[in-house]
């Protein structure tokens, strides 16, 4: 029995399905409750469907079965009803399709206190753990998932829905199981085998014995998703994957050169597609609870509907367009250059083709943008998980297009190397500890890096700024803030925005580094912790050629500057001189350490991994005054490390649970200018929750700063885009991979 076929069944049945599901539950439960009797009948059951025998004709032990989704208060009129009808009953036992688990922990107090009732739940998740014990269970699932599965993920509905990015249905039903493939096969095939077996699978997805499939017909349906690929490349590699899949999950009568799956390959197939659907609906569940929180009210329940139709489009067309990025770039021996506005020009171009029909004008493209991004990098890990799974697809989907061998094109890349890390990494990751390991997106994915077998470093110039930034904490936390010029200090202000008392950030901070040896403490936490040692690159500075050297140092500079002009008072040109002097040493460092030349851009082995938006534009500035001898920038940004491990040729030292973690996409969020209005709030929201639990408090600090943000005045200066833009993402998001110029 295929689980998540089961897992779909019980999701599938509706209200009408009542009868279906007593019958059901009454048999799976009796190996559990061997004295089980069934009551119910056409003219009432007196609030219970069954009971357990009793000789002394006292039913202590009752049972409701249901269906509906309004599970609570079907709960609580039972326990009414069995309370007057039965006064010697003490436990009732609710037997659903529904996934209740602790959200029930209330109810079982009230009922207890109200009504003298013990309540137990048998959910979806109760089934679930009991449905290979006692064995005989297994046939009674079968035979549900045959009634109530199967007729649907046979029909090209299921294929249809998924993949909203693509128009063609073959092509989705491609992506689709590639997907499946991805995650049941082991991570030491070859991405070319995996793929086109992935392919010849869903080819062949409508075939049976009785409906066999020629051979031919299989390399020419091939063939026509990949139409840029030789037809004798994608003939010898189709001819392979049906070798190998003969006996195991391709049956073959050679006689007349006729395939087909077998049956067993069609069940799991077919446990792939309803996994995907149990997946597909949390995602829209995700999508429709993150649209109605943009809202002070939220909008009628059509409108959310619509709205959410349209972020999953936009959704899965970003990943779509972020999987060919990256298999464009790797075919053509180059990283990924980020782009600020991908997701903005997404949006409006879905705007432009399908015109809003809601009437909320401006909110609506507000809404759908961020409700897109706060889905791809904070959804529940589950979602996550998902998300990385569409990403995957959609990207070998791409490679498969661009190049036949994709094992091949993979192998041209670094297997393993070092990258040095910025502060712009060091501070997020220090500040992700306020957070669950589910919401640490830097920290997963520095994680990764490291069992891929990356050596992580700094330079000293990186310990210092993170020193200098914990005594600037320091100092603003003894200071009045009417009394601080310039923005919040990130980590002080991370730690607010976290919902913490403020009192605590003293002994939050000396995790990373006390007051006498705040370096060597900053040193030992990065070592201890992550394994990334110091090396500084001073010297390979100095072998620089001159010209470089200057135009490099002119840039950072201008950047450094640039950044405090903007918040309006003057710093220390001492600090500016040390912030330049540090970037200068990662850049041209890191460049000095690529010696050895190589085939191509991705054939280096050293990398400086930033979140400074300076070197998303570095090369062009570079181009623009040394001319064609400028040097491509050293830099990798962190969505192209996260799809290197996820399907590079280190992928096989990473644990596919590490894998199905990594973040899809990582947004710039924070704003440069941490304005200290924010912190104010938050202490006062702080003060005014008292008691309330983690979560509450966090809605509370979130809902209190969109009320603020629908005022106007010097803090909605731009108007209600750039309030959204600059003061909501803090509590919205937590937390954000960029940390304020001031560092």
């Amino acid at each position: 029995m295929k689980t998540q076929r089961f897992a779909f069944a019980l999701e599938r049945l509706e209200p009408g399905d009542w009868a279906r599901f007593e019958r059901f539950a009454s048999q799976f439960l009796v190996f559990d409750y061997g004295a089980l009797r069934s009551v119910a009948t056409p003219s009432g059951d007196l609030g219970r469907d069954s009971e357990l025998f009793s000789p002394e004709g006292d039913s202590s032990v009752l049972l409701q079965y249901s269906v509906t989704k309004s599970w609570d208060s079907k709960i609580k009129s039972t326990a009414k009803r069995i309370r007057q009808n039965f006064p010697s009953a003490t436990i009732l036992v609710y037997v659903t399709n529904q996934q209740i688990g602790a959200a029930a922990d209330g109810l079982k107090k009230e009922l207890r206190k109200d009504f003298k009732l013990v309540l137990d739940i048998h959910d979806k998740a109760w089934f679930l753990d009991r449905l290979l014990a006692p064995p005989e269970r297994q046939a009674l699932a079968e035979k549900l998932a045959e009634d109530f599965v199967d007729p649907y993920l046979a029909g090209r509905g299921v294929v249809e829905t998924k993949s909203p990015a693509l128009s063609e249905f073959e092509a989705k039903a491609a992506v689709l199981q590639l997907q499946i493939q991805w995650e049941d096969d082991y991570r030491g095939k070859g991405l070319t085998k995996l793929s086109f077996e992935a392919l010849v699978k869903s080819v062949l997805r409508e075939t049976s014995t009785e409906n066999r499939m020629k051979r031919q017909a299989v390399r020419d349906a091939v063939q026509r998703l990949l139409p840029n690929i030789a037809p004798e490349s994608v003939n010898t590699h189709v001819e392979s994957a049906l070798d190998r899949l003969d006996k195991k999950a391709v049956r073959h009568w050679r006689q007349d050169d006729e395939v087909c799956l077998n049956h067993e390959e069609v069940l799991r197939v077919r446990d792939g597609l309803a996994q995907r659907e149990l997946r597909d609906q949390a995602l829209l569940e995700e999508l429709k609870s993150t649209l109605e929180d943009y809202f002070d009210q939220p909008p009628q329940a059509d409108i959310v509907d619509t709205l959410c139709v349209r972020a999953r489009r936009v959704l899965d067309l970003f990943l779509l367009r972020k999987g060919e990025e990256f298999a464009a770039a790797v075919t053509e021996n180059r990283t990924v250059r980020v782009k600020d506005d991908a997701l903005d020009i997404l949006v409006t171009n879905d705007f432009g083709s399908n015109p809003d029909s809601t009437g909320l004008g401006e909110s609506a493209v507000v809404a759908i943008r961020l409700a897109v991004t706060e889905v791809l990098q904070r959804a529940r890990p589950a979602v996550q998980r998902y998300l990385r799974e569409i990403a995957d697809g959609y990207t070998l989907f791409a490679f498969l297009r661009a190049v036949p061998d994709v094992q091949k094109t993979m192998q041209k890349i670094f297997s393993d190397g070092e990258i040095w890390l910025d502060t712009s990494v060091i501070l997020p990751v220090m500040a992700e500890t306020l957070l669950s390991e589910d919401e640490q997106i830097v920290s997963r994915l520095l994680r990764a890096a490291l069992d891929a077998g990356f050596r992580l470093r700094v330079t000293s110039g990186v310990i210092e700024e993170v020193e200098r930034h914990v005594n600037r904490c320091f100092t603003y936390e003894r200071m009045p803030s009417s009394e601080w010029v310039g923005g919040v200090p990130f980590l002080y202000a991370m730690f607010a925005l976290a919902g913490k008392q403020l009192a605590g950030f003293t002994g939050w901070i000396t995790n990373f580094c006390g007051r006498e040896r705040p370096r060597d403490d900053v040193a030992e936490y990065l070592l201890n912790d992550w394994d990334i040692e110091i090396e500084d690159l001073t010297a390979l500075v100095e072998t620089t050629p001159e010209e470089l050297r200057w135009e490099v140092e002119r840039i950072w500079r201008e950047a450094h500057e640039a950044r405090r002009h903007t918040v309006l008072f003057e710093y220390d040109p001492h600090v500016v001189d040390r912030l330049v002097q540090h970037d200068v040493e990662c850049f041209l460092g890191v460049l000095g350490k690529r010696k050895d030349p190589t085939t191509g851009e991705l054939g280096y082995v050293h990398w400086w991994l930033t979140f400074d938006k300076t070197v998303r534009d570095f090369e062009q500035k570079l181009w623009e005054t040394i001319g064609a001898r400028a040097p491509k920038a050293p830099v990798i940004s962190p969505d192209f490390l996260a799809d290197y491990l996820a399907v590079g040729p280190a992928r096989g030292r990473v644990a596919k649970a590490t894998e199905a973690n990594l973040p899809v996409a990582m947004f710039d969020l924070l704003p440069d200018h941490m304005p200290i209005e924010l912190i104010e709030i938050a202490g006062q929201v702080r003060q005014e929750c008292g008691s309330l639990n983690e979560r509450l408090l966090l809605r509370r600090l979130r809902d209190t700063v969109d009320t603020l943000k629908r005022t106007r005045g010097v803090l909605a200066h731009g108007g209600f885009a750039g309030v959204r833009e600059r003061l909501e993402t803090a509590f919205k998001s937590r937390y954000a991979p960029q940390f304020p110029s001031d560092r």
